[in-house]
């Protein structure tokens, strides 16, 4: 470990900085648009790593970059007739600023840097996290001092920590990358030494009190079930893992009744209790609307940004990012966006180049998980959904680049080794 942090490096603290603090809503300011401060360090970085790393600018024709495009495109058909020109331009600008400053800064690091301080990075981001909530949680919730760099919110006497994010459920979303990450990497990788950063990631979600939070434990605790129970052929180990899950589910459960009880019955009975639309805080009562606003314009969609302009208070934002898209975006901006998506999914999980990748799958599985959770929230734009695609696209490349390195290496062994048997051969007839 001291050699790992010797070799840590100024560009490797400010890729650090780049992903904890990428999800900073509140600290911000309004000039007609919001503008993050985060967003304005990202610019800064990514001009000292053009002057360290010297990237050759070239045209690639990949299919992210096609992607992307398509997407571009379509963002500017829905702004030239959104509802409102210019609201959907200041958001326009978002979109341009993530193609020309966040992919950009995101590939050129790990292009030269390459995932392994990459997985040291998202470790200690993890633990930092983990820190702050805690810290916040004990300040606010125990000794009722609210500072005004951090967000919180208290319901019916349960502190809620939301640290710069604007409200538990975006932290909540923010921490599902990583309780996803180290998941992967525990359970389906069986790196056992990241246990304590799973383990600090769940805690840190769970102190949100977040009910999608909870969803999303749900959610990956399938998705790594089903993928355990498929890697192994033997049935009674399968019927074992089937076991000890669904015993680890009421032993949880069985904890929170009794140990967090008030946190118990708002957050996770009020699902059973006032069913799912109003334990979603109404969020889902708003879905009607954005359907409405994707049938008054189905092929481009509303404008960029004027869901709130069709509904008559630009102020109000859809509740799904999905629907967001489609409402905002039309059927073709949804399906550009989720195009980027399913290209990388493809590329690391159903390619015939699929198991030369590894760290590339853990972070595009986490992106996948992300996207999941903002079904329940909204922004297709959020800094750290385009930090993940970002990162995930510069780990494809690079882990795309190491194995192709390591096939003409192996071509090349191969033919002096053939070349040396046709020496032998020589000699023998000799």
């Amino acid at each position: 470990m001291a050699q790992k942090l010797k070799n840590i490096t100024i560009y490797d603290v400010l890729m650090y900085i780049a992903i904890l603090f990428s999800g900073t809503d509140i600290w911000s300011f309004n000039i007609g648009v919001n503008i993050r401060f985060i967003q304005i360090l990202y610019v800064v970085i990514l001009l000292i790593y053009i002057i360290k790393y010297k990237p050759i600018i070239k045209w690639s024709s990949s299919y992210f970059f096609i992607f992307i495009l398509i997407f571009i495109i379509n963002s500017i058909i829905s702004t030239i007739f959104s509802l409102n020109f210019m609201h959907s331009f200041l958001y326009f600008t978002w979109i341009i600023y993530s193609v020309l400053i966040l992919i950009p800064m995101f590939y050129i690091y790990i292009k030269n840097v390459g995932v392994k301080k990459l997985k040291i990075i998202f470790r200690a981001v993890a633990i930092s996290m983990f820190l702050l909530i805690i810290f916040q949680f004990l300040l606010d919730g125990i000794l009722k001092i609210e500072l005004p760099i951090f967000s919180s919110q208290h319901f019916q006497g349960v502190t809620r920590v939301a640290l710069w994010f604007y409200e538990p459920s975006y932290l909540a979303t923010f921490m599902s990358i990583f309780v996803s990450f180290f998941s992967y990497y525990v359970f389906i990788r069986k790196e056992y030494y990241l246990i304590p950063e799973f383990i600090a990631s769940v805690i840190s979600l769970l102190l949100t009190t977040s009910t999608t939070g909870f969803l999303i434990i749900f959610v990956i605790f399938l998705v790594v079930l089903f993928t355990r129970i498929r890697m192994v052929s033997n049935f009674e180990k399968k019927l074992i893992i089937l076991l000890i899950a669904i015993i680890a589910i009421f032993a949880s459960l069985l904890i929170a009744a009794l140990f967090f009880r008030s946190v118990f019955d708002k957050f996770i009975m009020r699902i059973f209790n006032q069913g799912i639309t109003a334990a979603s805080g109404d969020r889902m009562n708003d879905y009607g609307n954005q359907i409405r606003a994707f049938f008054y314009a189905p092929l481009f969609g509303v404008g960029l940004d004027c869901y709130g302009v069709f509904v008559g208070d630009p102020n109000i934002v859809a509740s799904n990012i999905t629907l967001e898209l489609l409402a905002t975006m039309g059927i073709f901006g949804m399906v550009s966006f989720y195009a980027i998506i399913v290209y990388l999914f493809y590329e690391t999980f159903l390619s015939i180049r699929a198991k030369k990748y590894n760290f590339s799958r853990v972070v595009v599985f986490s992106t996948i998980i992300l996207l999941v959770a903002l079904q329940a929230n909204q922004n297709f734009m959020r800094v750290y959904l385009w930090m993940m695609i970002s990162i995930s696209y510069g780990a494809i490349v690079f882990e795309k680049n190491i194995f192709s390195e390591d096939e003409i290496k192996e071509n090349n062994e191969e033919i002096i080794k053939e070349s040396n048997e046709d020496k032998i051969d020589n000699i023998v007839l000799q």
